[in-house]
């Protein structure tokens, strides 16, 4: 026992203790998590972070594209209809910690439970940041609007945390906020390996810079998953098109799930969060 939770310390040492409420989390009987909600500079929001016992030095950054509010005792997740766009139950990140620190169930590292981030953890020994946002995207769209922006949260992000290998994600209006950050600087996400986007394509612009970047660097690879219905299946199919492999080694693909999976806007990202 007592070497096992040297080792969460020793997974979680670099982060700075005094900024960030921490707790293990039981995922499940083979894995526990390090589940962490503070404040990462330069990003200006609160930013929840999962660290798996045994980093491999996969680190996933995901932008997800609203907030969610509890109402009552409703359940936790992406199910509610009700939802808090300003963080206005805890619109600083020392409220958000505290939260964290009193496991509120409105608190934000609800997020990770309810589209059960914390597995891809366990599964892959990968390090998730979740950045969160106020409003549709609002914090995003404010933070990364200069070049500097993506460059600035790596390099921080590379001082506290081992990275062989970066994956962005990204929900909803999050789709846009990537097509911003490539418009602004096409090399960007060179050190990206993969993109994923969940029902996250609003603009035929925002797949067509995808296929750019996918084109331009070999072995990468962008993943979409869309619903039946709605603007981000349509621009996937007239855009993306089918699955396949570019000339130079990288992969495009469109995952279509079918309308029998009774999937939804949100409950999409949590069903494909493993693949």
């Amino acid at each position: 026992m007592l070497t096992f939770l040297f080792l969460i310390n020793l997974a979680f040492s670099s982060l700075p203790n005094e900024n960030f409420s921490c707790r293990l989390v039981t995922v499940s009987a083979n894995c526990q998590v390090q589940e962490c909600v503070g404040e990462l500079k330069p990003y200006p929001q609160t930013m929840a972070i999962v660290l798996p016992i045994d980093p491999q030095g996969k680190v996933r950054l995901h932008l997800h594209g609203f907030s969610e509010a509890m109402q009552g005792d409703l359940p936790l997740g992406p199910f509610n209809q009700k939802y808090d766009w300003n963080h206005l139950g805890y619109p600083t990140i020392a409220l958000a910690r505290s939260a964290h620190e009193q496991q509120k169930k409105d608190g934000p590292a609800k997020l990770l439970k309810a589209y059960g981030m914390h597995s891809r953890a366990c599964d892959r020994g990968e390090t998730l940041v979740v950045p969160l946002s106020r409003g549709k995207c609002t914090t995003y769209k404010e933070y990364f609007k200069t070049p500097e922006a993506l460059p600035s949260l790596l390099s921080s992000l590379k001082g506290h945390f081992m990275i062989k290998e970066l994956t962005l994600s990204g929900h909803s209006g999050a789709g846009g906020v990537i097509r911003r950050i490539l418009e602004l600087d096409p090399k960007a996400l060179d050190q990206f390996q993969e993109i994923i986007l969940y029902d996250g394509l609003y603009h035929p612009d925002d797949a067509k810079i995808l296929i750019s970047w996918a084109s331009r660097l070999p072995k990468k690879k962008v993943v979409s998953y869309t619903i039946p219905v709605g603007s981000p299946r349509r621009w996937a199919d007239e855009i993306l098109k089918n699955d396949r492999t570019l000339l130079n080694g990288s992969v495009i693909q469109n995952k279509k799930p079918l309308v029998e999976e009774g999937l939804d806007h949100w409950s999409i990202v949590k069903k494909y969060w493993l693949d």
